[in-house]
């Protein structure tokens, strides 16, 4: 299990047609639940750093206090992660059905966690982490205004292409489903994300 995780996370980035194509084929329930947990426990870690180095977001937005919101993040991220990708997949997974979509919900949460999962993690985590290290915490918002809009990009390319896979539909009639699928999820997770 650990090993089919750990090739399909890595061959997401090189070859993701064959990882979409390996999880209809294995329609396995919780396959794309592990990427989402991986990102999300990689996001709490780093939000536990940040609130060891007593970090505060520049906004809130929510009742949470600024002091304490990255001990709170790094409680309810994954949690929220699971959920949005589950929201997103049952989006996607009902949108598709107009454009002759006949797949299963779990080969296209299979699909859709991997391909929301790694562009989280290698495009938007991975360089945050980085980019704290060396820059420091003053950094973050100049980098998330290139890692932001290229997460989302690569995350609705990638999604198109699993909800195509999974639901044996064209890859355009999937990104007509996938996009507002996407901001519907990203509205709600952003009310508790900074």
């Amino acid at each position: 299990m650990l090993g089919d995780f750990a090739r399909r996370f890595f061959f997401t980035i090189v070859r993701p047609l064959d990882v979409f194509d390996d999880v209809v084929e294995r329609d396995e329930p919780l396959a794309g639940v592990w990427p989402v947990l991986f990102a999300g426990v990689v996001w709490a870690t780093f939000c536990v750093w940040l609130a060891l180095d007593g970090r505060e977001p520049s906004f809130v937005g929510n009742p949470l206090p600024p002091a304490q919101y990255y001990w709170w993040q790094a409680g309810f991220v994954t949690p929220l992660l699971l959920v949005s990708v589950a929201l997103f997949a049952g989006l996607c997974h009902t949108g598709a059905s107009w454009f002759g979509g006949d797949g299963t919900f779990t080969k296209t949460l299979g699909g859709v966690g991997y391909a929301y999962a790694v562009p989280l993690v290698v495009v938007f985590l991975i360089p945050d982490v980085v980019m704290y290290r060396l820059g420091g915490f003053a950094e973050l918002p100049h980098l998330l205004r290139v890692s932001g809009p290229v997460t989302a990009l690569w995350v609705v390319f990638l999604s198109s292409a699993a909800v195509a896979r999974a639901q044996r539909i064209s890859f355009w009639g999937a990104a007509a489903v996938v996009a507002p699928a996407f901001v519907v999820q990203g509205l709600l997770a952003g009310l508790f994300v900074r």
